[in-house]
């Protein structure tokens, strides 16, 4: 996103359910949208492995492979930092 700020959610507004849609950061900083599908902690205050949760992630390739990219025990990240996920931003 040249030129553009993103505005990542804060960590309290919402609750890390199963089946939620977040952004997971790639580890080339592209942002993919990914699902919850496993929950292993909620977002909490000075926890560093706050909102550690299993997602699906939606790749935009034609290889059938790599559309079906899991990731686990991925820690939620306000700052978007590589390999984590955060809330997508509000529009």
């Amino acid at each position: 996103m040249a030129g553009q700020e993103q505005e990542f959610g804060t960590k309290f507004n919402q609750k890390v359910t199963v089946g939620r849609m977040v952004h997971y950061v790639m580890k080339n900083g592209e942002i993919r949208p990914a699902v919850i599908t496993k929950v292993w902690r909620d977002i909490l205050e000075d926890d560093p492995n706050s909102g550690m949760s299993n997602l699906r992630i939606m790749t935009d390739v034609g290889d059938e492979e790599r559309e079906k990219e899991w990731r686990g025990s991925v820690n939620y990240a306000e700052t978007g930092e590589p390999n984590t996920w955060h809330w997508p931003p509000k529009v």
